[in-house]
This record gives structure tokens, C-alpha cells and sequence, in this order.
């Protein structure tokens, strides 16, 4: 059986993710350890803001988590409010972590840096060896 932690960094769509992704991994016969960090509607620029704030204030708790994994053989899923990826990012190690771009920029290429690199490497500061990746949202239809 093969176990993994991921930590997604995002809003309401990777807890969009988390509803299906831990039964899938428990069909398989896996398991998982399922985090979403989440602001509604929040962007790259926005999660950099949060960590950057966190940093100097650590009583701000900027974030919902909404946290998935398997016990006996069941998808648990519990909701925890007010917390910081700042603490994630310290309190455990990551297999991979997930970045997200608000859905009303993710068509908009030019919204991803320097967030993105921002982003990226204030999560290597504390969880070097996690592999990265960006979870895609749909965009909303340019008007």
C-alpha cells in the first residue's frame, strides 16, 4: 500500500478536488492524507500576501482546511476553520503540494508571476523535497 500527503494551496475548487480524489485513492487500495488550505476566490498574489502576513503576525489565521483521509477502510472528512498554510507548511512533511490560480485569472497568463515563483519559494523554504505542481481551474468565460 502505497500513502501519500498533499497539501493543497487554493480555494473552493480543491475542495472541488478532495471530493472525489480520497475514494479513489481507497478504491485502489492506497491511501491518503488530503489537505485544502482555502480562501474562496483566492489568488496566487493573495496566497503570497497570507504567508508573507503570517510571517510577521503568526495569530493571523488567514485560511479554512478542509481535511480528507482513510481509517479503516472509510474517507473521513473533517472541516477545520481558521488556521495558516504557515503552519502546514512546518507542522508536517509534504509528499506534494498544489498552487492555485483564482479561477477569474486562470486564463490570464500574465496573473501567474511572479506569484508563482513567490509562492514556490517560500514553500521550499520549509518543505524542500515536496514535489510542486499547479492545480488547473477552469476559467470564467472572458466578457
Amino acid at each position: 500500500m502505497k500513502s501519500k500527503k498533499v497539501l493543497m494551496i487554493g480555494n473552493s475548487f480543491s475542495i472541488s478536488a478532495g471530493e472525489c480524489l480520497p475514494e479513489i485513492v481507497r478504491e485502489s487500495g492506497n491511501s491518503i492524507k488530503l489537505v485544502s488550505a482555502c480562501i474562496g476566490g483566492c489568488s496566487l498574489e493573495r496566497h503570497v500576501e497570507c504567508l508573507n502576513a503570517v510571517d510577521v503576525d503568526p495569530s493571523l489565521k488567514p485560511y479554512d482546511y478542509t481535511i480528507w483521509h482513510i481509517a479503516d477502510d472509510k474517507v473521513v472528512k473533517h472541516w477545520v476553520p481558521a488556521g495558516s498554510v504557515n503552519r502546514m507548511l512546518k507542522d508536517d512533511v509534504w509528499d506534494v503540494i498544489t498552487i492555485q490560480q483564482a479561477s477569474h485569472f486562470s486564463w490570464r497568463p500574465e496573473t501567474y508571476q511572479p506569484f508563482a515563483d513567490k509562492l514556490v519559494s517560500r514553500i521550499r523554504k520549509d518543505q524542500p523535497d515536496a514535489e510542486i505542481m499547479i492545480q488547473q481551474t477552469w476559467s470564467y468565460r472572458a466578457q
